[in-house]
């Protein structure tokens, strides 16, 4: 170690590129305005530490002392000791603010920690930007996660190219980045979170760490430009990337590209070395892991504890205890073991299997328990477990061939002419109250999935979508309208939540997803839509939304019977069952009635009921869930809950019972025409 560490010169610069790179990842994470980008800097991080242990085991090498064991001691040492002692810091607080459901999946991801493999679990519960990642405490380790699978296979391989020469190494990790970057942008087997989109920017830090080896002058004194382009790189992808950006892709090289611009150009005999080595920003820059550590647990258990969103003064305060805490454990944790004077590599092995072990084997009782239910007070299944509408042991029935996507769900009885259910996932809400309504009628029915595509011809979500993607919703959709026409449907309702399809339209709708304006804010989805012209042009005007809109719910005209369209369900904003979940944890009961405001809703949808009620035709009936939620029960309140009975079962799609209104509603209109 000793003669690897004096074949490398310290660079105070790296240590502030890393400040650069925390402080934003926290602002992100803290959903503050301004730092939509921040999460780039787990990428800064990335080009970093590949740059890092890059150059420190090709200085081994070059003295012939390389060795498996001590490098993979080193990332004990480094890694191990801060993380286990951060997440034994969680446990009670876990124990205590989690409702059982929550501390299950804590319990999940406890296993996977100790085995750095928290990315593929957290990637099959849901992904970085899901609704629900704000509120896991240890959704950052997937960053960890993938380095150390990278430090896994990267030694290895340089220990095989070694003797084969620079050229080898060079060939070797400009064919693994490819790989890794094609895997990035064609989204194989790769996602937010797996390492085969991620390995070729641990490798650009590799590429760094070749570019200055052997280099007495790490940098040009008299150049500093470059490194200025670099930083500048950096903070535009974190000024104006968002949530949306597809990532990993191509437009992850603006970071990484700019990350390795500072690491290769920025020096003590340049501006940007000086700038970089500034005092406060090294300062931070050694605490950056130790504060990455804990400030996303922080947010999540400020988010999981409080009923309502955490304020920004809140967050901003959670920021400065981050980097207070880090420091904390820096001093405490993180410098005494990396000292060999205390702790042996034999001890610094036992000592971490037997942590890893202690902390998996308290994550798979959690599990086992299945959160420990009886935490909670009696009543909480039915104010926290409501009777969900959705399809979710349909016998779905593929009926094209070459389509299997395109899926029906059978509803009611069997034969004569099908009632028709469109829609996204809030028609699958309305699922179970139709069914249950057309066995008493007598009538078949079936509800239809086109997943990926919209319900409505023209209006699409993501803005990323290709153009051969859109090609083939249209193909599949008059295929599939092609059957239904011949199963001679009786009536088509359509049901959607043609809000949240209608974003992003400025001056009238703010965000995606809602805000109830009294503590109830909906985490992003983190989508957007666009509206397909006559020409094939994509747009976001508000006329061109408005107009796809419209064409898209007149194409179901042409099926000749009554159409139902079924205007926007009430948002809520909280997530009433967890709203419930969290009442009956911290004082033992539940609101007997949750509501929001109407004005509110109607602000929001004020574009949507316009272009809805501009839609004319002998052939379409109404029917406006705000009118059975909105003032029928409080005026100028849309009730969420009643009696203590949930009328959703999150946050904008119906229960049970919620949906039973809105079914009989559909009937009534029904009878009412006929």
């Amino acid at each position: 170690m000793s003669v690897a560490r004096r074949g490398l010169q310290y660079r105070p610069e790296i240590d502030g590129l890393r400040a650069l790179a925390i402080i934003p990842v926290m602002l992100f994470h803290a959903g503050l305005p301004g730092f939509a980008g921040g999460f780039v800097g787990v990428d800064v991080f990335f080009v970093i530490s590949g740059y890092l242990i890059s150059s420190l085991l090709m200085a081994e090498h070059d003295v012939g002392v390389f060795s498996l064991a001590t490098f993979y001691e080193r990332r004990a040492r480094r890694i191990l000791p801060a993380l286990f002692f951060m997440v034994i810091c969680l446990l009670p607080f876990a124990w205590l603010w989690m409702v059982p459901s929550e501390l299950k999946e804590f319990g999940d991801n406890l296993m996977a920690l100790p085995l750095f493999v928290s990315n593929f679990l957290l990637s099959g519960q849901a992904g970085y930007f899901a609704t629900e990642a704000e509120v896991k405490p240890l959704l950052h380790i997937w960053s960890l996660a993938v380095e150390e699978q990278f430090y896994i296979i990267y030694p290895l391989m340089l220990m095989l190219l070694w003797r084969s020469g620079r050229r080898a190494i060079i060939t070797g990790c400009m064919v693994l980045a490819v790989l890794s970057f094609v895997a990035a942008e064609r989204g194989v087997w790769s996602s937010y979170l797996l390492p085969a989109g991620r390995i070729w920017e641990l490798l650009a830090g590799v590429f760094c760490a070749l570019w200055l080896r052997g280099r007495a002058d790490k940098t040009d004194p008299g150049v500093h430009w470059p490194g200025l382009v670099g930083i500048a790189m950096i903070a535009a992808s974190i000024a104006f990337y968002g949530k949306s950006t597809p990532f990993p892709s191509y437009y992850t090289l603006l970071p990484v590209l700019g990350t390795a611009l500072v690491i290769v150009n920025a020096g003590a005999g340049n501006a940007v070395g000086r700038l970089l080595a500034h005092p406060i920003l090294v300062g931070v820059g050694l605490i950056s892991y130790s504060a990455y550590l804990w400030h996303q647990p922080l947010f999540a258990f400020a988010r999981i504890r409080l009923i309502d969103a955490p304020s920004n003064i809140l967050l901003v305060a959670l920021v400065g205890i981050s980097l207070g805490l880090g420091w904390l454990s820096w001093r405490f944790i993180e410098r005494p073991f990396r000292g060999r004077a205390r702790f042996t590599q034999q001890q610094i092995f036992v000592m971490a299997a037997v942590a890893g072990l202690a902390i998996a084997a308290v994550g798979l009782t959690v599990h086992l328990a299945d959160g420990f239910p009886a935490r909670v007070k009696p009543g909480y299944e039915a104010a926290t477990q409501p009777t969900r509408s959705d399809p979710q042991s349909c016998a779905w029935i593929s009926p094209l061939a070459g389509a299997a996507l395109i899926q029906l769900c059978p509803m009611g009885a069997s034969g004569g002419s099908p009632l028709l259910l469109f829609g996204d996932s809030h028609a699958d809400a309305l699922y179970a109250g139709f069914d249950q309504r057309l066995k008493e009628r007598n009538r078949s029915g079936y509800l239809v999935k086109n997943p990926y595509c919209p319900p409505v011809k023209g209006l699409y979500d993501w803005a990323n979508m290709s153009s051969a993607f859109v090609q083939g919703c249209e193909d599949t959709n008059r295929e599939l309208f092609a059957y239904l026409a011949g199963l001679k449907p009786s009536t088509i309702v359509l049901a959607d939540r043609w809000t949240y399809r209608a974003f992003p339209i400025a001056g009238l709708i703010d965000r995606q997803t809602y805000d109830n304006g009294e503590g109830g804010v909906e985490p992003e989805y983190y989508t957007e839509s666009f509206a397909v012209t006559p020409s094939g042009v994509r747009s976001q005007a508000v006329g061109d939304k408005a107009a796809a809109l419209t064409a898209g719910i007149e194409q179901y005209f042409a099926f000749g019977v009554p159409v139902v369209l079924v205007y926007p369900v009430p948002e809520t904003g909280w997530n009433i069952p967890k709203r419930n979940a969290k009442k009956l944890l911290f004082s033992g009961s539940v609101e007997t009635l949750i509501s929001t405001s109407q004005a509110r809703f109607k602000l929001r949808n004020r574009f949507i009921d316009d272009t809805l009620d501009a839609i004319q035709s002998p052939q379409l009936l109404r029917v406006k869930p705000e009118q059975l939620l909105c003032g029928s029960f409080i005026p100028g309140r849309c009730a969420a809950q009643l009696d203590g009975i949930p009328l959703y079962y999150d946050d904008d799609h119906l229960s049970l019972d919620g949906a039973a209104l809105v079914v009989d509603e559909i009937f009534r209109v029904l009878a009412a025409k006929q």
